[in-house]
């Protein structure tokens, strides 16, 4: 049997973690401030970021930058939030999967227009 709180506690989690990534500077920030930035390219990004005419996020640096396969995968929301359900849907239940697929994207879908 499902236990729609822990659906729900999992979807928000998977949905903030969408909201940081793709909607927020959080990751390159916090790399940033514990000196982990030359590991990450995030000096590269804040230049190239000061240079372009759009407001460019790390993901879309790291398309620009690196495109390959792995990259298309964390730099596409529809794709991150699959991934990441299937990883905790692993551990919680594979019942949860569907819902894990399509609830937090429905939540960021929602959000998102609010960042």
């Amino acid at each position: 049997m499902i236990d729609i709180w822990q659906l729900l506690y999992h979807s928000c989690f998977i949905t903030v973690g969408l909201l940081v990534w793709f909607k927020s500077d959080a990751f390159a920030e916090y790399f940033d401030l514990l000196g982990l930035d030359m590991a990450f390219g995030i000096r590269s990004y804040k230049k190239l970021r000061g240079e372009v005419s759009y407001p460019m996020s790390y993901p879309d640096y790291l398309l620009l930058k690196h495109n390959s396969f792995f990259v298309r995968l964390i730099t596409c929301p529809l794709c991150s939030s699959v991934w990441v359900s299937v990883m905790i849907s692993s551990s919680v239940g594979w019942q949860y999967l569907p819902f894990l697929i399509v609830v937090p994207l429905m939540l960021y879908n929602h959000l998102e227009a609010k960042f």
